[in-house]
C-alpha cells in the first residue's frame, strides 16, 4: 500500500541522502514506511528507539 508521504521521503532520500527521521502518532504506519523506503536501498539502518521515561 503506497502511502502519501513514501514518494515525498524516498525523493528527499535519493537527493539529499542524509539520513530520515519519521515521528508520529502510534500505529500509523512509520515502521511500514521506514522498511518500505529501505528496499529501494542498497545500504539501509532501522533504529527504533524506546520513549524516555
Amino acid at each position: 500500500m503506497d502511502r502519501y508521504y513514501q514518494a515525498i521521503l524516498a525523493h528527499e532520500l535519493t537527493e539529499h541522502r542524509q539520513m530520515a527521521f519519521v515521528s508520529g502518532a502510534r500505529q500509523v504506519g512509520k515502521t511500514t514506511l521506514a522498511k518500505q523506503i529501505s528496499q529501494h536501498f542498497q545500504s539501509t539502518l532501522y533504529l527504533n528507539s524506546l520513549p524516555l521515561s
